[in-house]
Protein backbone atom coordinates (compact mmCIF):
# COMPACT_ATOMS: atom_id res chain seq x y z
CA UNK A 1 0.00 0.00 0.00
CA UNK A 2 1.37 3.27 -0.75
CA UNK A 3 1.98 6.15 1.60
CA UNK A 4 -0.35 8.12 0.30
CA UNK A 5 -3.23 5.63 0.32
CA UNK A 6 -2.35 4.77 4.22
CA UNK A 7 -3.14 8.32 4.88
CA UNK A 8 -5.99 8.39 3.23
CA UNK A 9 -6.95 5.30 5.29
CA UNK A 10 -6.25 7.23 8.64
CA UNK A 11 -8.04 10.49 7.53
CA UNK A 12 -10.79 7.97 6.70
CA UNK A 13 -10.48 6.59 10.15
CA UNK A 14 -10.52 9.48 11.84
CA UNK A 15 -13.48 11.21 10.33
CA UNK A 16 -15.57 8.10 10.77
CA UNK A 17 -14.27 8.28 14.69
CA UNK A 18 -15.47 11.77 14.49
CA UNK A 19 -18.80 11.05 13.34
CA UNK A 20 -19.27 8.23 15.90
CA UNK A 21 -18.36 10.66 18.64
CA UNK A 22 -20.66 13.59 17.55
CA UNK A 23 -24.14 10.60 17.02
CA UNK A 24 -22.84 9.86 20.65
CA UNK A 25 -22.95 13.51 22.28
CA UNK A 26 -26.39 14.05 20.84
CA UNK A 27 -27.40 11.17 23.60
CA UNK A 28 -25.30 13.12 25.95
CA UNK A 29 -27.14 16.48 25.00
CA UNK A 30 -30.56 15.35 25.10
CA UNK A 31 -30.11 13.65 28.87
CA UNK A 32 -28.26 16.88 29.74
CA UNK A 33 -30.93 18.95 28.48
CA UNK A 34 -33.30 16.96 30.05
CA UNK A 35 -31.60 16.85 33.77
CA UNK A 36 -29.97 20.58 33.94
CA UNK A 37 -32.37 22.72 36.30
CA UNK A 38 -30.43 25.84 35.07
CA UNK A 39 -32.56 27.76 32.29
CA UNK A 40 -29.28 29.61 30.27
CA UNK A 41 -27.04 26.25 30.26
CA UNK A 42 -29.94 23.98 29.11
CA UNK A 43 -30.71 26.57 26.42
CA UNK A 44 -27.02 26.74 25.43
CA UNK A 45 -27.51 23.00 25.23
CA UNK A 46 -30.58 23.10 22.96
CA UNK A 47 -28.67 25.45 20.53
CA UNK A 48 -25.20 23.16 20.70
CA UNK A 49 -27.60 20.12 19.61
CA UNK A 50 -28.68 22.04 17.04
CA UNK A 51 -25.05 22.58 16.02
CA UNK A 52 -24.19 18.66 16.97
CA UNK A 53 -26.45 17.70 14.02
CA UNK A 54 -25.04 20.43 11.39
CA UNK A 55 -21.59 18.78 12.50
CA UNK A 56 -22.70 15.76 11.67
CA UNK A 57 -23.68 16.39 8.13
CA UNK A 58 -20.56 18.19 7.50
CA UNK A 59 -18.80 15.13 8.37
CA UNK A 60 -21.24 12.88 6.29
CA UNK A 61 -20.64 15.22 2.94
CA UNK A 62 -16.81 14.58 3.36
CA UNK A 63 -17.49 10.81 3.94
CA UNK A 64 -19.23 10.54 0.86
CA UNK A 65 -16.84 12.85 -1.32
CA UNK A 66 -14.47 9.93 0.17
CA UNK A 67 -16.89 7.54 -1.24
CA UNK A 68 -17.44 6.51 2.47
CA UNK A 69 -20.22 5.48 4.93
CA UNK A 70 -20.25 5.79 8.66
CA UNK A 71 -19.55 2.93 10.90
CA UNK A 72 -22.44 1.77 11.89
CA UNK A 73 -19.95 -0.30 14.42
CA UNK A 74 -18.71 2.70 15.56
CA UNK A 75 -21.90 4.87 16.07
CA UNK A 76 -23.61 1.99 17.73
CA UNK A 77 -20.78 1.86 20.23
CA UNK A 78 -20.30 5.13 21.30
CA UNK A 79 -24.11 5.53 21.14
CA UNK A 80 -24.57 3.17 24.05
CA UNK A 81 -21.76 4.58 26.06
CA UNK A 82 -24.22 7.78 25.56
CA UNK A 83 -27.14 5.44 26.99
CA UNK A 84 -25.15 4.01 30.01
CA UNK A 85 -24.49 8.18 30.74
CA UNK A 86 -27.72 9.20 30.38
CA UNK A 87 -28.81 6.53 32.75
CA UNK A 88 -26.19 8.00 35.35
CA UNK A 89 -27.17 11.61 34.91
CA UNK A 90 -31.35 10.53 36.42
CA UNK A 91 -29.77 9.40 39.73
CA UNK A 92 -26.99 11.81 40.40
CA UNK A 93 -27.29 14.70 42.56
CA UNK A 94 -26.07 18.81 41.83
CA UNK A 95 -27.22 18.46 38.39
CA UNK A 96 -26.44 21.85 36.79
CA UNK A 97 -22.84 21.81 37.88
CA UNK A 98 -22.44 17.49 37.50
CA UNK A 99 -23.63 18.66 34.17
CA UNK A 100 -21.28 21.15 33.17
CA UNK A 101 -18.61 19.74 34.44
CA UNK A 102 -19.41 16.40 32.26
CA UNK A 103 -20.39 18.88 29.14
CA UNK A 104 -16.83 20.43 29.80
CA UNK A 105 -15.09 17.26 29.37
CA UNK A 106 -17.03 16.12 26.13
CA UNK A 107 -16.53 19.62 24.51
CA UNK A 108 -12.95 19.43 25.33
CA UNK A 109 -12.81 15.39 23.97
CA UNK A 110 -14.07 16.92 20.93
CA UNK A 111 -12.19 19.91 20.36
CA UNK A 112 -9.18 17.54 20.49
CA UNK A 113 -10.50 15.28 17.84
CA UNK A 114 -11.28 18.42 15.53
CA UNK A 115 -7.69 19.06 16.21
CA UNK A 116 -6.18 16.06 14.83
CA UNK A 117 -8.58 15.30 12.23
CA UNK A 118 -7.93 18.75 11.18
CA UNK A 119 -4.37 18.30 10.88
CA UNK A 120 -4.52 14.64 9.37
CA UNK A 121 -6.77 15.96 6.55
CA UNK A 122 -4.28 19.08 5.50
CA UNK A 123 -1.42 16.34 5.99
CA UNK A 124 -3.77 14.37 2.68
CA UNK A 125 -4.40 17.30 1.20
CA UNK A 126 -7.74 17.62 1.63
CA UNK A 127 -8.33 21.25 2.85
CA UNK A 128 -12.09 21.04 2.63
CA UNK A 129 -12.26 18.55 5.20
CA UNK A 130 -9.66 20.37 7.03
CA UNK A 131 -12.55 23.25 6.93
CA UNK A 132 -14.98 21.09 8.52
CA UNK A 133 -12.93 20.08 11.47
CA UNK A 134 -11.91 23.65 11.67
CA UNK A 135 -15.66 24.87 11.37
CA UNK A 136 -17.04 21.90 13.99
CA UNK A 137 -13.87 22.59 16.57
CA UNK A 138 -14.63 26.18 16.60
CA UNK A 139 -18.58 25.45 17.37
CA UNK A 140 -17.27 23.22 20.43
CA UNK A 141 -14.70 25.63 21.61
CA UNK A 142 -17.78 28.29 21.71
CA UNK A 143 -19.77 25.80 23.88
CA UNK A 144 -16.71 25.47 26.44
CA UNK A 145 -16.23 28.91 26.76
CA UNK A 146 -20.35 29.09 28.02
CA UNK A 147 -19.78 26.67 30.09
CA UNK A 148 -16.51 28.23 31.54
CA UNK A 149 -18.76 31.64 31.57
CA UNK A 150 -21.20 29.62 33.52
CA UNK A 151 -18.91 27.98 36.37
CA UNK A 152 -19.20 30.35 39.59
CA UNK A 153 -23.56 30.84 38.39
CA UNK A 154 -23.86 27.06 39.10
CA UNK A 155 -21.25 26.57 42.23
CA UNK A 156 -23.81 28.96 43.85
CA UNK A 157 -26.63 27.46 42.94
CA UNK A 158 -25.05 24.20 43.83
CA UNK A 159 -23.77 26.03 47.41
CA UNK A 160 -27.46 27.60 47.45
CA UNK A 161 -29.44 24.30 47.61
CA UNK A 162 -26.88 23.01 50.12
CA UNK A 163 -27.24 25.89 52.14
CA UNK A 164 -24.04 26.67 52.29
CA UNK A 165 -23.83 29.93 50.09
CA UNK A 166 -22.79 32.57 52.55
CA UNK A 167 -24.89 35.58 52.12
CA UNK A 168 -22.73 38.82 51.04
CA UNK A 169 -22.72 41.26 53.95
CA UNK A 170 -24.11 44.65 53.29
CA UNK A 171 -21.81 47.86 53.66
Amino acid sequence: MSLTKDLESELHLHMSDAHALEKSVLRHLDALIASTGDDELRKAFRRHRSETLEQIARLEERLRAHHEEPSMFKDMSRQFGGFLSSLRNLVREDKPAENAREAFVIEHLEISTYEVLERIALRAGDSDTAQVALQNRSEEEAMARIIVASWDRLVDQLLAEKGLLRQSIGP
